[in-house]
């Protein structure tokens, strides 16, 4: 049982996307645990009703059914109050389990014993895992919740880096859309300095600097980056010996993402520049305050009035 348990880990933290998760689900989760039905309900903000539904065992009658048996569900109940697995006999007693109208309508549906854990993510209970036995099969057992509590844990832990990924595509790609006009050179990469995303200005950029035998800007974005992502701030400056300018900050809200420009000089340095300063305006594009279904045209009008503005982004001399 010990082996079909990590085989099931394994294949769920392998998945590298939400359509991957549930086939790593359905296809690996019930040699851990036997059950007859086995799924996954991804619930609404008000834990009313599934957005989602990953099932294996049940009919889609069965699941509309049983919504109108939710309200009444104790287990579902305790489940999402106490945030810890148990099933019906457990919670109730198997006197009580008996006669409980629940087990009446699974009795209904050639099922009798019912097993459900919570899925957390971000904090919050966002849906259930449930498992259900026939009549015929042994009721749930403290291993059967043992078990049912690792597999919640586990899956709750990939579904949230899924769906965190599943959403910070969708900012990248409403950002990338929008500064693909700004007419200065913007990157968007992870900590690491991976880049993820170059308006036209930067392709330009960086392809003429590269073969005029220049100091790659990604190399200097990297290394900016990466004393930011270190760091608690919010945004940081450099200038180099040559003059260059690089600037990064933060996306908040978007994980590990930052967002750079720079302006190489096409001179030698001035001796009387000054280090660019950040100006608290910079917050305003990556500050947590920004709502996430922002639309596309607010961004571009943030990024011309943040970004395009001299006293922040360019690496003119202050004079």
């Amino acid at each position: 049982m010990e082996t079909a348990l990590i085989k099931a880990i394994s294949a769920i933290h392998r998945s590298d996307s939400l359509d991957g998760f549930e086939r790593a689900f359905l296809g690996n989760v019930s040699a851990a645990i036997e059950a007859d039905a086995f799924g996954i309900y991804l619930l609404d903000a008000k834990r009313k009703a599934p957005e989602k539904i990953v099932v294996s065992g049940a009919s889609r009658v069965f699941l509309e059914e049983y919504e109108s048996y939710r309200s009444l569900d104790p287990i579902y109940d305790f489940v999402v109050r106490q945030r810890c697995v148990t099933d019906g006999a457990n919670l109730l007693g198997s006197r009580d389990w008996r006669s409980h109208p629940l087990r009446e309508w699974l009795r209904h549906w050639g099922l009798q014993h019912s097993l459900q854990g919570p899925l957390i993510i971000n904090g919050e209970v966002a849906g259930t895992v449930n498992f259900a036995r026939a009549a015929d099969c042994a009721p749930f057992t403290a291993r059967s919740r043992w078990l049912a509590q690792v597999i919640c844990e586990e899956a709750s832990a990939a579904l949230e880096r899924l769906l965190q990924r599943r959403d910070t595509a969708a900012q990248l790609d409403l950002l990338n859309s929008c500064f693909e006009c700004v007419p200065m050179p913007l990157v968007i990469t992870d900590s690491r300095g991976e880049v993820r995303a170059l308006n036209r200005r930067a392709r330009s950029s960086t392809g003429a600097l590269h073969s005029r035998r220049r100091a790659a800007p990604l190399q200097r974005v990297a290394d900016v980056v990466s004393e930011l992502a270190a760091s608690t701030r919010e945004s940081l400056t450099v200038r180099t010996d040559a003059g260059d300018a690089y600037m990064s900050v933060r996306l908040n809200e978007c994980v590990d993402l930052f967002l750079s420009a720079w302006n190489v000089s096409s001179g030698p340095p001035d001796p009387s520049a000054h280090a660019l300063r950040t100006r608290p305006a910079i917050r305003s594009l990556a500050g947590s305050s920004t709502p996430t279904a922002i639309q596309s045209s607010n961004w571009s009008r943030r990024i011309a009035r943040v970004l395009i503005t001299r006293e922040l982004w360019t690496a003119r001399r202050a004079r």
